[in-house]
């Protein structure tokens, strides 16, 4: 075989185990899709303290003299703000993390069993024919 059709055998691999599991995924939407909102809210939460640390340099290069406590207290306030920003990125991370191991440990187990129902359908000389341990093996590779 050439490279080229190599490349092709493993794109059409790779193009069906994507499918097979989009589909698999999609059939969990009640964990898919709070898993996705929440990775969206933590991208955007991620970017929000990089504003609020602009706003405290801003205020300490504007600095011209005068009240010193203004600018400390305005400081302060936009570091509780950004501390509350990364409290509030926290609890979506946890709760990503969440969905995420339970999508991970339901679609693991959908996958077992699938391939397990597979495998229990062969006839009794596959399994004459095939050692059970390496049997075992190939589904443990597969999920």
């Amino acid at each position: 075989m050439s490279n080229l059709e190599n490349e092709s055998l493993q794109k059409l691999g790779i193009k069906r185990i994507l499918k097979y599991l989009w589909n698999k995924y999609m059939g969990e939407k009640k964990t898919f899709i709070p898993l996705m909102i929440a990775r969206i809210i933590l991208t955007i939460l991620g970017l929000m303290p990089a504003l609020y640390y602009k706003q405290i340099v801003d205020l300490i290069a504007n600095f011209t003299g005068g009240e010193k406590t203004l600018i400390v207290s305005s400081a302060i306030s936009i570091l509780l703000i950004v501390v509350y920003i990364k409290v509030i990125n926290n609890v979506f991370y946890r709760l990503a993390d969440y969905f995420m191991i339970t999508q991970y440990l339901t679609l693991s187990r959908k996958i077992y069993l699938e391939a397990f129902e597979y495998v229990h359908k062969h006839s009794y000389r596959f399994f004459s024919n095939n050692f059970t341990g390496s049997l075992i093996k190939k589904i443990n590779k597969l999920v």
